[in-house]
């Protein structure tokens, strides 16, 4: 089937609203661990190399619990998760973590490839023709999103303890990955984008970050919403 762009969203959008309440709730735990880890960097700082993996490393653990809770909420029904979420790294979670880091990694690897053979055809070596070279990032961007949207269809599936191989979930996703691609990607994206304008109006430090890191723990359910209702919409 096609996904119907607009009633997807639409139906995120409800979800979300909705189940404020619970998806709120179990978004307690992991605000307080992004906004630990962002008043930490800020602090202590990620110039070095240990302390960046650190950094990264205490986001993708937080966020993936963040995201199985939401997925569960979305999917299962409040029920599945405790009032607060998921509070442990159980072997659901781990396995969460190591899909997220696999899909991210082909993703990276493609956009990775797909610039430097565009850079060596077009025989851009560096960025001083701006338009061919932002056009090479922008399509290397975009490739490595659709392959993102394409696998990312599996995390769902794993935060409800349904297995789903790289074969099943690219069949999953056959016919629309570009949908995907403006749905669980480009969207989000943009509301990245209104998050981040909306912290600049700060004056920075602190107080900046908490509203950043509010922000984004506010908009993180509706993005997981988007990627909870396309996975549902294509195994009905």
């Amino acid at each position: 089937m096609r996904l119907p762009i607009r009633d997807v969203a639409g139906e995120a959008a409800w979800s979300y609203w909705s189940l404020w309440r619970e998806l709120l709730s179990v978004m307690i735990i992991p605000f307080a661990g992004f906004l630990a880890v962002n008043i930490g960097a800020s602090l202590l700082g990620t110039d070095s190399t240990v302390a960046s993996w650190i950094y990264w490393a205490c986001y993708v653990i937080v966020g993936a619990v963040a995201a199985v809770s939401c997925h569960r909420v979305l999917l299962l029904g409040p029920v599945s998760v405790p009032k607060f979420g998921v509070n442990h790294l159980g072997a659901r979670e781990r396995t969460f973590i190591a899909a997220a880091l696999f899909v991210g990694f082909v993703a990276g690897l493609l956009k990775l490839s797909s610039d430097f053979a565009l850079t060596s055809l077009l025989g851009l070596i560096d960025p001083e023709n701006a338009p061919r070279y932002l056009t090479v990032k922008v399509v290397a961007s975009l490739c490595a999103a659709y392959l993102f949207a394409r696998l990312a269809l599996m995390l769902p599936a794993i935060a409800i303890d349904r297995r789903v191989g790289l074969r099943e979930t690219w069949q999953l996703s056959n016919g629309n990955g570009w949908r995907l691609t403006l749905l669980i990607v480009l969207l989000p994206w943009l509301v990245k984008v209104l998050a981040w304008f909306l912290a600049t109006i700060m004056s920075g430090g602190i107080a900046s970050i908490i509203v950043n890191t509010t922000l984004y723990s506010l908009f993180l359910p509706l993005e997981i919403a988007l990627l909870s209702v396309s996975y549902r919409r294509l195994t009905e």
